[in-house]
C-alpha cells in the first residue's frame, strides 16, 4: 500500500517558486547551456491542437530508477491515446512533447533524485500528436529506505496556468537556441539573475513527502 512520509494530500501551491526570482545564493550569471542530456527525446509530429484534460481527472503512472514505465491508470491511458500495452515498459519520455525545454526535466531528475518532491506545469504529447497540459507532481517512491521508483500524479492545469507556462518556457526555448540559458530551474523554482516577479507562482503544484511502500 502506498502511504505518505508526511501528513499531507495533493494540494495547489501557489508559485512555481516565485517564477522569475532575484538570484541570491550564489550564481549571479547566466550559464551557458549545457548539452548532452541522455533523457532529451524528440517526439513527432505534432499538430498543436490542444486536448484538454477533463475536470476531476488525475492521471497516474509509476516508473523505475530508469523510467521505465511500469504502472498506468485508465485515465492516463485515455489522455495520451496509446494503449496500455505501448505505454508499459516504455520509457515515460514517449509523451514529452517537443515544446518542453529540455532544463525542465533536468530539474526534474536532480530533483526526484534528490528525494524530493518536483512539481510544475508540463505540456505532454498524444500519440496522434495533439497535445494536454496537466500540473504535474513527481515523487520518489520508497521501499525499505530505499528509493525504487518515481510516481508522477497530473490533473487539469487552470488556463491561466498554461498561459504563465507557455510565456515561461518560449523564453527558455528562445534561450537554449541562443546558447545561454539565463532562465534556470531549481527544484522548479525558476530563477533568472536580475528580475523578479510573482508571475510563476500560478504554476506549481505540491505534495508534502515522499511514497513509501
Amino acid at each position: 500500500m502506498l502511504v505518505v512520509d508526511l501528513p499531507g494530500h495533493l494540494s495547489p501551491v501557489l508559485g512555481m517558486g516565485a517564477a522569475f526570482k532575484r538570484q541570491t545564493d550564489g550564481v549571479e550569471n547566466p550559464s551557458p547551456l549545457k548539452t548532452g542530456d541522455p533523457i532529451m527525446r524528440e517526439n513527432h509530429p505534432v499538430t498543436q491542437r490542444d486536448y484538454p484534460m477533463p475536470e476531476g481527472e488525475r492521471l497516474v503512472s509509476t516508473t523505475d530508477l530508469d523510467s521505465i514505465i511500469t504502472y498506468c491508470n485508465p485515465a492516463f491511458v485515455r489522455v495520451s491515446g496509446y494503449t496500455s500495452d505501448e505505454l508499459i515498459g516504455q520509457p515515460h519520455n514517449l509523451v514529452r512533447h517537443p515544446d518542453m525545454p529540455s532544463e525542465a526535466f533536468r530539474d526534474l531528475w536532480a530533483t526526484v533524485k534528490a528525494g524530493r518532491t518536483w512539481s510544475a506545469c508540463v505540456k505532454n504529447r498524444r500519440k496522434n500528436g495533439d497535445h494536454y497540459w496537466v500540473m504535474a507532481n513527481v515523487t520518489p517512491v520508497v521501499r525499505d529506505g530505499n528509493t525504487v521508483g518515481f510516481m508522477s500524479v497530473r490533473t487539469k492545469p487552470t488556463d491561466e496556468q498554461v498561459r504563465q507556462a507557455e510565456v515561461l518556457y518560449a523564453t527558455m526555448r528562445e534561450e537554449a537556441a541562443a546558447g545561454v540559458l539565463r532562465t534556470q530551474l531549481r527544484e522548479s523554482v525558476v530563477i533568472r539573475p536580475g528580475l523578479v516577479s510573482r508571475a510563476g507562482r500560478v504554476l506549481r503544484l505540491g505534495v508534502c513527502g515522499r511514497i513509501r511502500l
